[in-house]
C-alpha cells in the first residue's frame, strides 16, 4: 500500500549514496546513534559548561554571556551554513542532507564539541573561566536547540515553528537563501531572506 513512499524513500537513499562516498565520516554523519548520542553528549556538556559558569560568574555576567553566546552561536549557525557548507568541500557531506532531508545526518560529534572548547578557550582570552564557561555553554546550548529545531522542521512539527520550517523548506527548494535554521534574523541582516 505505502509503495509509492518506498520507492520514493530507496530513491533518496540512491541519491544520498551517490552524493558522498561512504567513508568512515559518511557513516558515522549518517548513523541513528550518533545523531542522537549527539544531542545527549552535547546536552550534557552545556549542562557542565553551564554548572562550572553559575557557580563562579556574578549574574550580570551570565546574562550577558548568555546573550554573547547565543547571539555568536546563530552568526556562525548562519556563516557555516551559506559559505562552507555550500561554497566548499564540506558541502558532499551537507549534500547528504538535502538529498534526504528527513534522515538523521548530523555533524561529528567532535566537531561540536571542537567549537565547544574553542569557544571557552577564546573566551578565556577575554573574561574569566566562569563567565567564559556560560558563554560557551550558551554557544554549545544554542546548537543543540538549532538541532531540536532543525530536526523538528523536517519531521513536520507544526506549531511555533511554522515560520521557521516555511523559512527552512524555501532554503531546501532554492539552495541559495534562507541559511539561517534557527532564526531568521541574520538572513534579513545579510539580505538573503526569501519568502517565495
Amino acid at each position: 500500500m505505502n509503495r509509492p513512499t518506498s520507492i520514493a524513500g530507496a530513491s533518496r537513499r540512491r541519491r544520498a549514496k551517490d552524493v558522498a562516498p561512504a567513508t568512515w565520516l559518511v557513516r558515522l554523519t549518517t548513523s541513528p546513534l550518533h545523531y542522537w548520542c549527539s544531542f545527549v553528549s552535547d546536552s550534557m556538556v552545556v549542562v557542565l559548561f553551564l554548572a562550572f559558569g553559575g557557580r563562579g560568574a556574578r549574574p550580570f555576567e551570565i546574562i550577558a554571556a548568555l546573550g554573547v553566546g547565543t547571539a555568536i552561536y546563530t552568526l556562525s549557525e548562519y556563516g557555516f551554513h551559506r559559505w562552507l557548507y555550500h561554497a566548499t568541500r564540506v558541502h558532499s557531506l551537507h549534500a547528504l542532507h538535502h538529498a534526504d532531508p528527513r534522515a538523521p545526518v548530523g555533524a561529528p560529534f567532535f566537531f561540536t564539541l571542537a567549537l565547544a572548547a574553542s569557544a571557552f578557550w577564546l573566551a578565556c582570552r577575554v573574561v574569566a573561566a566562569p563567565v567564559a564557561a556560560v558563554f560557551a555553554g550558551a554557544f554549545l546550548g544554542t546548537h543543540v536547540y538549532q538541532g531540536v529545531v532543525h530536526h523538528a522542521l523536517h519531521q513536520g512539527w507544526g506549531g511555533a515553528f511554522r515560520v521557521l520550517r516555511r523559512h527552512h523548506h524555501l532554503h531546501h527548494r532554492r539552495g541559495d537563501t534562507n541559511f539561517g535554521v534557527s532564526t531568521i534574523f541574520w538572513d534579513r541582516i545579510f539580505r538573503t531572506h526569501s519568502r517565495d
